[in-house]
């Protein structure tokens, strides 16, 4: 016992490594002394990314530092004296290529002790990132110490805001060599003027800049442009993007110098929108990926940007709670030209279904569907037309939540060449046992592998009898059922399905049977 793993070649004592976590390859050092000597070397893929929380740094031992060393590339603190920990991994020669320190617990005066533990990586530290920062630390002083960053972020503790949004509080003279930053993600809290732009004439290179939700309202409205003028090599621009905190709204943009736009998101309500009317204009040819989140409510639909724009080259679109009249969506659905994903949410009934499933039909390259109506007061038009879908070629993934399918169109669904299709009906929406029967049975002709449905009140084990005769089927989900028993799912999973005759079956909310049951649990 104690010979292995040496004595087995090298690469399947690696691999069997390769199955182990971290708690396992610190239990494997205690088994002996060979162990403790041989093991780490078989386990350097398992180190490479570590975390560092209290919980687990009260199980640090001369185990656990054994196993560490110059393969540790990937660092993340959190809520702990960082100084102290990067002193104990630089001690094992841990290279840290990335650092993440979030929630450091220091006082204002300690941050010059906290650079200096960062210091000890500088030969091989890229990426530093702080996260819910309870000091102060001037970015200019970052930028001296750590001249070979490449990506940056700096976020703090909300506590701190008031004082960090004085204009020169924390900050040393922003005069300095040009860094090699390409990403930078700041707190807006920050002064622009006094302290973001003078930090952005020393990043000629950068091509990501993020700025955080959180006073959202001190940034300047020209700061747009200037930004630009300071980094005209920037293509990802994150404007009030959320970072685990609640924000008002978020405005995501991917492109170069606001002309060659190639991803935009937004979240928000749209007299915030406003701002980049223009932006869409320029972007139109552009564009490749669409996200617009509307959480304001009341909106009329003049403020909408997006009328008379087509967005050919346009490949996903996602549209959550935002209001358009059928005429506007009529316009914008008939521009997509190369859409391969689509997600519409909506909370109101004026949605155009017919108009929507024949646009679907006629985009060649669609692979991804997915609508859900938000109201449960004011459902939405039958879904009696999807059989249009049969000549989506490419569709793989069909996901409709909380719509009035028709009986017509649940077998319509049948004829859709599609890998994966979820459905959930609406409240007033029920589906006969008999049409059930019919379903499964018309699934047989079709290579569907993963099947999901939720809130079927009439689907009971007969159903799942039919369904086990699909073969391709190898996962099947059912919510919310008051029918079905262990002995439906048996008969389903134990019959076997184009996954070497293994299947998987999920319940949830269902009265009688509940959790994962796979194929060698039901055949116990």
């Amino acid at each position: 016992m104690s010979r292995f793993p040496t004595s087995l070649p090298y690469d399947i004592g690696f691999q069997i490594a390769s199955y182990l976590d971290q708690n396992d390859c610190v239990e494997c050092l205690t088994v002996c002394h060979q162990w403790y000597v041989e093991v780490p070397s078989y386990t350097i893929d398992r180190w490479k990314s570590i975390e560092i929380s209290p919980e687990s740094w009260n199980k640090v031992n001369d185990c656990m530092l054994r196993c560490l060393g110059p393969h540790v590339q990937n660092v993340s603190v959190n809520k702990m004296d960082t100084s102290g920990v990067l002193k104990k991994l630089k001690r094992v020669d841990c290279a840290a290529h990335t650092l993440e320190i979030k929630g450091h617990g220091i006082q204002l005066l300690d941050s010059p002790k906290l650079i200096s533990s960062i210091k000890q990586f500088d030969s091989t530290l890229r990426q530093l990132h702080f996260y819910d920062h309870q000091s102060v630390l001037a970015i200019s002083d970052l930028l001296d110490h750590f001249p070979n960053l490449t990506h940056l972020t700096l976020i703090f503790n909300q506590l701190n805001h008031r004082y960090l949004s004085q204009p020169t509080v924390g900050e040393a003279s922003a005069e300095g060599s040009s860094s090699n930053l390409i990403y930078l993600h700041l707190d807006a809290v920050l002064h622009f003027d006094d302290r973001i732009t003078p930090i952005l004439r020393r990043c000629p290179r950068l091509q990501a800049l993020g700025f955080t939700p959180t006073a959202a309202k001190r940034l300047p409205a020209d700061s747009l442009a200037h930004i630009f003028q300071l980094c005209p090599r920037i293509r990802c621009f994150s404007w009030n993007s959320p970072t685990g905190l609640s924000a008002d709204y978020q405005a995501i943009i991917v492109g170069c110098n606001d002309v060659d736009l190639q991803s935009f998101t937004f979240h928000g309500c749209w007299s915030s929108l406003l701002k980049f009317r223009s932006t869409f204009a320029k972007a139109e040819h552009t564009l490749e990926h669409m996200n617009i989140v509307n959480s304001g409510f009341g909106v009329t639909t003049e403020q909408i940007t997006l009328s008379n724009l087509r967005f050919p080259c346009l490949k996903s679109f996602t549209y959550i709670d935002s209001h358009m009249s059928p005429l506007q969506w009529d316009s914008l659905l008939e521009g997509f030209q190369d859409i391969r994903f689509v997600d519409i949410r909506v909370h109101y009934s004026g949605f155009p279904v017919k108009r929507f499933i024949e646009a679907v039909s006629g985009w060649k390259h669609i692979q991804t569907v997915k609508f859900q109506c938000l109201s449960s007061t004011s459902p939405l038009d039958p879904w009696n037309n999807l059989g249009m879908l049969s000549i989506s070629t490419h569709l793989q993934t069909l996901k409709l939540r909380h719509v009035r399918i028709t009986d017509r169109g649940l077998l319509d669904i049948c004829k859709i060449p599609s890998l994966e299709i979820s459905l959930h009906l609406s409240e007033d929406c029920q589906t006969s046992l008999e049409v059930l029967l019919r379903f499964a049975t018309q699934l047989g002709n079709t290579m569907l592998s993963d099947l999901e449905l939720i809130d079927f009140e009439n689907l009971d084990d007969s159903v799942l009898e039919r369904l086990a005769r699909v073969k391709s089927i190898s996962r099947l989900s059912i919510v919310a059922n008051d029918l079905i028993t262990l002995a439906g799912v048996k008969a389903f999973a134990c019959h076997g399905g184009s996954g070497g005759g293994y299947r998987r079956v999920y319940l949830r909310r269902c009265r009688y049977i509940e959790g994962l049951w796979d194929t060698d649990r039901c055949s116990r």
